[in-house]
């Protein structure tokens, strides 16, 4: 699942973008972490990214963004059987995620989740465009932009699970029944509203190391950020 997708670059900087705190690494460099107040318009927070983080967003240099369920939250509705065609599934996600977060259609940018029948992630245009401002002002190019919780969905062994638990510093996400719970409870009791292991696959996304690890199931988040900017 993606939302935006450009011509191939030789190098990519990742950034994880939330609610309450920006993630931004290139490989072979340490990341930079980027606190912020929760209330802070996000073009604000767009700034204090750059600043904060500026050696690591030099001119010219290709961005693979995920947003945090806040910024673009899973949508869970029914697909009727006379829907079959993906034009028709697509306009059909785009009113039910409009229906479900009380907004209207034009307002948002939606993406079925093509091996999830049923799922999908809601960007309102305007965070859309306020990324893409932002991008060009300093010179630089979304190469990709989706949500985090998007990379559980593309883990083939995280496919097979019954259930998808993505833990990030949004919230608590439940896939594909598209809950959300917000991260105002501290980290341990997230943790501690998983299911049973035999019945779920978490994956477990924070900037503090200790807290990748999840005793009660495998994390392949954890696994994936950690490579992809191993030195």
């Amino acid at each position: 699942m993606s939302l935006a997708w450009l011509e191939p670059f030789a190098s990519v900087t990742d950034i994880y973008l939330g609610r309450r705190l920006a993630v931004v690494a290139r490989a072979g460099q340490a990341s930079t972490l980027v606190r912020y107040a929760p209330t802070l318009p996000l073009e604000r927070v767009l700034d204090l990214l750059h600043q904060g983080a500026a050696a690591q967003l030099d001119e010219r240099q290709a961005l693979r963004v995920r947003l945090g369920a806040a910024f673009c939250p899973p949508v869970c509705f029914p697909v009727p059987r006379r829907i079959t065609r993906w034009r028709e599934l697509h306009a059909w996600a785009r009113q039910s995620a409009a229906d479900a977060l009380d907004t209207d259609p034009a307002q948002l940018m939606v993406d079925s989740d093509r091996l999830h029948h049923g799922l999908a992630a809601a960007l309102p245009r305007a965070v859309h465009d306020a990324l893409q401002t932002w991008a060009v002002s300093h010179r630089l190019a979304i190469r990709s932009l989706c949500p985090l919780w998007s990379d559980a969905t593309r883990c083939g062994q995280a496919r097979r699970a019954r259930e998808l638990w993505v833990l990030e510093p949004d919230g608590l996400v439940r896939l594909p029944a598209a809950s959300c719970e917000p991260a105002d409870a501290p980290l341990p009791s997230l943790l501690e509203a998983l299911p049973p292991a035999s019945k779920f696959t978490a994956l477990v996304f924070s900037p503090q190391r200790a807290a990748r690890r999840c005793t009660k199931g495998p994390s392949f988040l954890a696994m994936h950020w950690e490579a992809a900017h191993a030195p």
